[in-house]
């Protein structure tokens, strides 16, 4: 089983920049694109949310399992999903199932959560990092704009303002702020 229908079907909700340079480094014919995504018949975002067997039978199984701690009441006793992706096999796409069989707070997810010994915010790459783990390494952040599945947020990481922008959690563009 390929998961590359669903990976191109990610892909084009993507920046155009981001997908642009993906695919170009993928270096296939545009044809043989089209026909891999026309295998995967998920609707994004509409059923981002589905259920992780949706998951599993687009991606086979996952990768592990892990319960989800610190979390409100009604995401209690829930459960992450981890796949890896070929696209991006440093990351994790993680679909979060709660005990009722709902999925919540699905998208990207770096395999190496724990923040590194020394940050420099000049060596941040799209494609290698995620909201979460940029969240943690910036001592603070504010939404800047976005919905659903995009976002931008601004992080203050020393002397200086940092715009990230998230699709599905995967940093597609990042800058330093000029005020």
């Amino acid at each position: 089983m390929s998961s590359f229908p669903f990976e191109f079907l990610l892909l084009e909700h993507m920046t155009p920049t981001y997908r642009e340079a993906t695919l170009r480094a993928l270096g296939m014919p545009p044809d043989q694109i089209a026909a891999h995504r026309k295998q995967c018949s998920l609707l994004l975002p509409d059923q981002l949310d589905s259920d992780v067997t949706v998951y599993e039978q687009l991606l086979g199984p996952p990768a592990k399992q892990e319960p989800c701690k610190d979390l409100p009441s009604q995401f209690a006793g829930s459960v992450a999903y981890l796949f890896v992706l070929m696209l991006w096999p440093d990351l994790f796409w993680v679909v979060h199932r709660r005990p009722d069989g709902g999925s919540w707070g699905v998208g990207f997810r770096n395999q190496h959560n724990r923040p590194p010994r020394s940050f420099d915010p000049s060596l941040v790459r799209p494609g290698l990092w995620t909201r979460e783990l940029l969240q943690r390494v910036a001592p603070t952040w504010t939404l800047h704009d976005g919905w659903n599945e995009k976002l931008a947020i601004r992080f203050s990481i020393d002397d200086g303002l940092y715009e990230g922008l998230f699709v599905l959690g995967l940093l597609q563009e990042w800058r330093r702020v000029e005020l």
